[in-house]
């Protein structure tokens, strides 16, 4: 279908293969995510590739084609990968590409129609604004069905042609644009559609704001329910308001279902393009989730049973790159760094490498405890210890509120006329609370010193101790 018509992308790896992983044995190459705080810079690309290109001879998937390729185009992808791109710049090339057809040169013609048809595909994002960019798509199909048919490639031009029925099915093909014969062909391909099968597709969005478009045109919010499909791939665009949104490929086959659930939160973190595969967040905390993110994604994609990340990250104030495996619980098998200064050389981005597949430690690798490299990844914020002085202070003001109920306390006597005010059992309660609440707060500031605290209550008192030396 679609993909069949553009350029793909692979990568065989036919050398340097090792015996890494129970993964890589089965034919499922453990995948490889970066993950950055913020943007990708270029310092981090340049940390990053030597030690991919290492990977990948130790039979990780860790480049971009080959992510994609192991996959199987399960990826979702940004709304736009293409900087400097238009929907009006593709609408004018695909005219010209037209005139060049129908003025008798269809090699032209071919060539600036495919390039359209790759950059319509690849940034779904600019041309959902506007529904007459659908008309581009038609035409864009159509003309590259034909020249496929005048330049003698017979397999090509039905399969264009199929594509631009399954995605325009009660589209009347323009005669005014092009001959009496190629209504013909049109319409002749048109009945062999007609015998296939139909299949269905689900489509969730994760959230009720989410704007869903099928081949470029809008078909839901938040969800949306297909039926009586033509089989093939179908491009699913998902965006929420105020973000790029990422692009699907789901497949839909006769007489069956298909589903598409998004995770927004995933989803929204992933980044797919030709450059780099991995997990962007906004910050340090938020980059915590790599793990759970990578092994999801490992589960989904190929059922391997590990997954690898690697990112950059500051190693005593200076710049490294540390590399994890983890297990398909999300337990980390083993992690190390390299330094800056180490990460440029292929010595040490080889020896990562080497210890990421078979645990063979190597020159250059500072070894990370389980522990450690939990604590390590990305500088994250230490947790705050201010909790415990809350906890005392709140504590201690309920001891107090409860000792002056308590003094305010009135016992039933026959002077004391018809109101009494009985309020110590409130407040012995209060205290207590205060009590056992200031205890665990001062355990909490104090644990590691090796100091404790008595706590006594009584009827009407409360008494907190100490245990220790200060």
């Amino acid at each position: 279908m679609m993909r069949a018509l553009l350029p793909a992308i692979a990568i065989l790896v036919t050398s340097g293969i090792v015996d890494a992983s129970p993964a890589v044995r089965q034919g499922k190459p453990i995948l490889v995510f970066e993950s950055h705080t913020g943007p990708r810079t270029d310092g981090a690309s340049r940390l990053l590739t030597k030690l991919e290109e290492e990977l990948e001879t130790y039979g990780f998937a860790a480049r971009p084609a080959s992510i994609l390729q192991a996959a199987g185009g399960r990826v979702p992808r940004p709304g736009i990968l293409d900087d400097g791109k238009s929907a009006a710049k593709v609408a004018q090339d695909v005219r010209r590409a037209h005139d060049e057809f129908i003025n008798g040169r269809p090699q032209n013609a071919k060539v600036g129609l495919t390039s359209a048809l790759l950059t319509i595909t690849r940034n779904p994002g600019l041309f959902v604004v506007d529904t007459s960019n659908a008309d581009t798509t038609f035409m864009a199909l159509a003309t590259l069905a034909l020249c496929h048919r005048q330049l003698g490639d017979g397999t090509a031009s039905l399969a264009t042609m199929k594509e631009l029925i399954r995605m325009f099915p009660s589209r009347p093909f323009p005669r005014r644009h092009y001959g009496p014969d190629d209504e013909t062909f049109h319409r002749d391909v048109a009945k062999q559609v007609q015998a296939m099968g139909r299949g269905r597709m689900a489509v969730s969005g994760g959230s009720g704001q989410a704007v869903i478009f099928v081949d470029g045109q809008i078909r839901g919010i938040g969800k949306a329910s297909l039926a009586d499909l033509v089989p093939g791939t179908y491009h699913v665009f998902v965006q929420v308001p105020g973000t790029v949104g990422r692009h699907y490929e789901v497949e839909v086959a006769a007489n069956d279902d298909s589903y598409l659930n998004v995770d927004p939160e995933l989803d929204g973190a992933l980044w797919a393009t030709d450059s780099w595969v991995g997990f962007q967040f906004s910050t340090d905390a938020e980059r915590g989730k790599e793990a759970r993110y990578a092994v999801e994604l490992g589960k989904r994609w190929t059922g391997a049973e590990q997954v690898a990340v690697v990112g950059p990250m500051q190693l005593r104030g200076r710049p490294a790159v540390i590399g994890t495996l983890y297990h398909k619980d999300g337990r980390p098998m083993r992690s190390a760094v390299i330094e800056h200064d180490e990460a440029g050389s292929t010595t040490s981005a080889r020896a990562l490498a080497r210890f990421l597949a078979d645990g063979t430690p190597g020159q250059g690798l500072q070894i990370l405890r389980e522990d450690t490299a939990t604590r390590a990844r990305a500088d994250r914020p230490r947790r705050s210890r201010a909790y415990p002085k809350v906890v005392v202070g709140l504590g201690l003001a309920a001891i107090v509120a409860g000792g002056v109920l308590i003094a305010l306390d009135e016992d039933f006597t026959p002077e004391a006329g018809p109101t009494v005010f009985d309020s110590a059992p409130a407040g012995v309660a209060l205290a207590v609370t205060g009590a056992v609440a200031t205890a665990i707060g001062v355990y909490l500031w104090g644990r590691k010193s090796g100091k404790a605290p008595v706590v006594t209550v009584a009827r009407g008192s409360a008494l907190v101790g100490w245990q220790g030396r200060f």
